[in-house]
């Protein structure tokens, strides 16, 4: 979703939107490091995590009236779930 490439560039990202995210979430300590998001998604069960990702996209896409697109790439060990995006319906 925001388009890192990898657990540094979450947290990365993270960073470069703190301002934005803390009107959703609680940061006391600040944006994870990347070493934590890995962990916490190590401890996610990859077919459960998608089916629930895949339901929400679903959801957001009908609210927009978007198009969603599964890119169709292999998961990887370090990557484990598909790539998503949202296209404007025409």
């Amino acid at each position: 979703m925001s388009g890192a490439s990898g657990w540094e560039g979450m947290e990365d990202y993270g960073k470069s939107k703190q301002q934005w995210l803390q009107q959703f979430l609680e940061l006391p300590k600040g944006i994870p490091s990347d070493d934590t998001f890995r962990r916490l998604f190590e401890r996610l069960d990859p077919h459960q995590f998608q089916q629930g990702f895949q339901s929400w996209v679903s959801s957001l896409a009908e609210l927009l009236g978007a198009t969603v697109v599964f890119t169709g790439r292999i998961p990887t060990k370090s990557l484990p779930y598909e790539v998503v995006e949202l296209m404007e319906t025409a």
